[in-house]
């Protein structure tokens, strides 16, 4: 049996990667660490394809804990340290219907008693910030099923924006600074099983991973951690070993012109800076980028969309009008005729039982994985957890001191709550 290379061998270097193999040195130094990715450098798959958003508020108290203390630590790379991540806050304005409104009214009054930044808003208060801008009751679109009328919304102020390259490089570099080595431009094909005694597998001995596989050769390791993102099933099904995510495509479109000045130019948040807006309907989002006058809008894939993994995701022309602008149209009418400057496409993993992350042990193999397009926001978080699962810890101390039983986020014992607040 040949020895291995490697103490541990971290598979994907986007965020959640960068940040688990930095928490795994960071934890233990003397460790001998490789960070492995396809591309040529950190956060060049699906990391660099998100809107890059962040916000603590969620309904499930772990999300709003792996959040918060995530969004505390870019606040410290950047104010204390001097790391320019891009960071900009502008806050989330997240409208709904009466129902649903309803429903959560008691779990955000709860949260605000609590500490959370928000505010409730009734319609009156939607006015006073949108004007004629919006339309609260707007007419079925395409003589299709009704959009749900606007009965308020919640302000969410510790909420923003950041470069999402710029944060998994902060990771990678300081991963690096503690004597951690990378390996870019390698494309892992399978990942080896063998018996713990160093031959072929049988169904009657424990197994365990004992290498990686690619064109470019073979890396041995005596522990893996898969942080892959929407590649994580691809590389665990051949295993018999279920990520419990499926890869789900979100889509972007950066719209321009009267309408989008407009709101951007007009409107009585603080200062005229417009927030995220969140619809009522679909989950469809426009994050403002300013410089340029324009509404970045995105929906996530949902019924009627397939999973499936997709390398070169696109955008999809047909997405944008069939399913996006009959509602941003339907709210904002003003935004009629948008112009598309920009668009692009990713991939991100879904949890589609609660939309929480898992970070579970299997063999001798850490996976992390179903962050469900939050995890730029809650990426040190969720690596201080993978990096405790991995060494076999039972608990982490999140940045901001939160201490969290790290089977919270695994397969048994998990215990979270359901996440009512996805886009």
């Amino acid at each position: 049996m040949t020895d291995p290379e490697w103490d541990t061998l971290v598979l994907g270097a986007g965020v959640l990667g960068c940040a688990t193999a930095y928490h795994v040195m960071r934890s233990d130094p003397d460790r001998s660490v490789l960070l492995m990715d396809r591309n040529p450098r950190p956060a060049q798959g699906n990391t660099r394809r998100s809107v890059a958003l962040f916000r603590d508020l969620f309904t499930s108290s772990t999300n709003q804990a792996l959040a918060s203390s995530t969004i505390a630590l870019f606040d410290h790379v950047e104010g204390d340290l001097g790391h320019n991540l891009g960071l900009k806050r502008f806050g989330y304005y997240w409208m709904m219907d009466p129902g649903k409104l309803d429903d959560l009214r008691p779990v955000l009054e709860d949260l605000e008693r609590h500490g959370s930044d928000l505010e409730i808003h009734d319609r009156s208060d939607v006015r006073a910030l949108l004007g004629d801008h919006i339309e609260f009751d707007p007419d079925p679109p395409l003589d299709r099923g009704p959009l749900g009328s606007v009965a308020g919304a919640v302000m969410a102020r510790n909420a923003g924006t950041l470069s999402p390259s710029r944060l998994a490089k902060w990771f990678e570099m300081e991963f690096r600074a503690l004597g951690g080595r990378v390996e870019y431009g390698f494309t892992v094909d399978r990942l080896v099983p063998e018996s713990v005694r160093g031959n072929g597998l049988r169904v009657w001995e424990d197994g365990r991973v004992a290498a990686v596989e690619g064109a470019s050769g073979r890396h041995r390791a005596r522990e893996f951690v898969v942080a892959a993102g929407a590649m994580t099933p691809s590389l665990l099904d051949p295993l018999g070993v279920d990520s419990h995510v499926k890869p789900r495509t979100r889509q972007a479109f950066g719209l321009v012109g009267e309408g989008a000045t407009a709101l951007h130019e007009d409107n009585g948040f603080p200062g005229g800076q417009l927030p995220v807006i969140v619809l009522p309907s679909a989950g469809v989002y426009l994050k403002p980028v300013g410089s340029q006058r324009m509404l970045l809008a995105g929906c996530a894939d949902d019924l009627g969309r397939p999973f499936g993994l997709d390398e070169d995701p696109r955008p999809e022309v047909e997405f944008l009008r069939d399913q996006i602008r009959p509602v941003v149209e339907g709210y904002l009418p003003g935004m009629r005729g948008a112009e598309v400057k920009v668009s692009w496409a990713g991939q991100y993993h879904s949890n589609t039982i609660d939309g929480n992350p898992y970070v579970f042990k299997e063999m001798n193999l850490t996976v992390v994985a179903g962050a469900s397009g939050s995890g730029i926001m809650k990426s040190d978080s969720i690596g201080r957890v993978a990096a405790a699962v991995h060494l076999d810890e039972r608990s982490t101390e999140l940045f901001d001191g939160h201490l969290m039983n790290v089977a919270d986020l695994g397969i048994k014992g998990r215990k979270v709550g359901p996440e009512a607040l996805i886009i």
